[in-house]
């Protein structure tokens, strides 16, 4: 009977620090809270796994492994790095001083916009996201000027019931038909009422501009984020979701770019991962 007694303290003892692992990303110049911020994990110098702020700023770390630091970094913020032995309870990001190329943005002479990207075709795949799952493609600009964003569009395959996922729409540089720099605007997209098919995001309001030699353009897939009991969060399976594909002979099919978030940080081509092309069905709406 002792051994027991001595059994459930020790399994207490240790599963206490784990849900208490609770981390704050704070802006340096005024405390604002920072939501949907990266935390990367490294061991012996490699990333091993990660996790975001949730809309509040908080972080719940769970990881069952001793970290040798935390890498946290937010699109508008300088990174900071972090001890991974003498977590604090809160860390500050400086902001960084991103300045915008400003561009000639030409007038449409019709209210309606036009549309860039990839349309639904017969044939159709799909292509499986979890958390930290980052894909992008290439979105030609064939009106070979700028334009004016109005709206993202995406399909989804439906998902599992009482989930609720979120996902970030992500733009980088063209550097002839590989990902440059991400460009410093994103949206946060919350899917609790929607289940499947179109997904149209508007991005009119922000004024961004896509330069002449087109852009990339995908999702960070960010799944169930922790808010506040850790036992209520769903895992990475359970928030996994279908992105709509078109399948078989596509023109420019190595446009696709893929990559984990918070491991294995390089792009890598898709079409290197699968034997036949596929192409995941974003478009843009511009004007």
């Amino acid at each position: 009977m002792k051994n027991f007694h001595f059994t459930l303290l020790s399994l207490f003892v240790v599963w206490l620090p784990l849900q208490a692992q609770k981390l704050t990303v704070l802006t340096k110049t005024d405390s604002i809270s920072i939501p949907y911020a990266h935390l990367i994990f490294y061991k012996n110098g490699k990333a091993i796994g990660g996790t975001y702020s949730n809309e509040k700023g908080i972080a719940f770390l769970d990881f069952n492994d001793r970290l040798d630091s935390i890498k946290i970094s937010n699109i508008l913020s300088k990174p900071a790095v972090i001890d991974g032995f003498n977590l604090p309870d809160s860390v500050y990001l400086l902001e960084s001083k991103t300045i915008l190329d400003e561009q000639l943005v030409y007038a449409s002479s019709s209210s309606n916009p036009r549309f860039l990207g990839y349309r639904k075709k017969r044939k159709k795949s799909s292509w499986l996201v979890s958390t930290g799952i980052e894909i992008i493609t290439l979105i030609p600009n064939s009106f070979k000027e700028t334009r004016e964003l109005g709206s993202f569009i995406f399909y989804l395959k439906k998902g599992k019931p009482n989930t609720s996922p979120e996902l970030k729409i992500v733009f980088y540089k063209n550097n002839d038909g590989f990902p440059g720099t991400r460009l410093p605007y994103e949206k946060i997209v919350k899917l609790d009422s929607i289940k499947k098919g179109k997904v149209r995001v508007d991005f009119l309001s922000s004024h961004i501009i896509i330069p002449k030699e087109g852009v990339f353009a995908g999702i960070e897939w960010m799944g169930c984020i922790k808010d506040q009991n850790l036992i209520e969060h769903k895992g990475s399976s359970e928030c996994s979701r279908g992105i709509l594909c078109n399948k078989g002979q596509l023109k420019n099919t190595s446009v696709t770019y893929i990559r984990e978030v918070f491991q294995y940080q390089n792009w890598e081509n898709i079409d290197e991962r699968i034997n036949f092309p596929i192409i995941p069905i974003f478009g843009l709406e511009v004007y």
